[in-house]
């Protein structure tokens, strides 16, 4: 065996961490077999054994490596030096980062009080839930992000409407209607039981205004 092979030995010393891939939404993480030889990640796969991808990994998890060692990847907190939009940083400490944002918030909440700031988020999704209660610990009651317009206001409705909640009963349902619904390439894990419950004889209607794969493999 070469040291070359990526199959794990103690020749090449290439072991197994189990883990999770955390560059999707909060609350669904795919498990990930990463191949680490001397603390470098050469190589992901899905993690066979894991109640929720069984094995499977979409574009994104595949993709880590890349993700992980991109060479215009952020490394230290950056200063902006120059005029906003000059592209001119200098590289901080994260404790002169840290302690120049905890000034910065305690002076604007001393001043016009802590609803003057407000919070938002964009992608990643896992850390929202710290980020909202540190708004909220803060005083402010302005947090957002981009969910606001989506799932968040979504769920609002229902919320307001019926109290609770609503989600697809796919395993009971005879006929299922997808709008924009393109799962090959988006939340690929969906479409595990729309294939299995089209096989077992439901119906699909997909809405799109466009040919997507899920239109010629899944519609009805």
């Amino acid at each position: 065996m070469t040291n070359r092979s990526k199959i794990p030995s103690a020749e090449n010393g290439i072991e197994i961490k189990h883990t999770v891939c955390g560059m999707c939404c909060s609350g669904i993480y795919c498990g990930v077999d990463a191949y680490v030889r001397d603390g470098e990640v050469i190589k992901v796969e899905g993690s066979t054994g894991h109640r929720l991808n069984k094995g499977l990994l979409c574009a994104k998890g595949q993709g880590a490596r890349e993700y992980i060692y991109k060479e215009s990847r952020i490394h230290t907190p950056l200063r902006r030096t120059g005029k906003r939009g000059s592209g001119e940083f200098e590289a901080i400490s994260w404790d002169q980062a840290y302690g120049e944002i905890a000034d910065r918030l305690s002076g604007i909440k001393e001043k016009f009080g802590p609803e003057a700031v407000a919070f938002y988020s964009g992608y990643e999704k896992w850390y929202r839930p710290i980020l909202e209660r540190f708004a909220y610990a803060f005083g402010s009651p302005n947090y957002a992000s981009e969910s606001s317009s989506c799932f968040s206001s979504l769920k609002l409705a229902w919320l307001c409407t019926t109290g609770k909640l609503g989600l697809p009963d796919k395993a009971h349902s005879g006929l299922y209607m997808g709008w924009g619904f393109n799962n090959y390439y988006s939340r690929y894990l969906d479409m595990i039981p729309i294939q299995q419950r089209k096989d077992e004889g439901m119906q699909i209607i997909v809405i799109d205004p466009r040919i997507t794969p899920a239109v010629e493999k899944l519609a009805d």
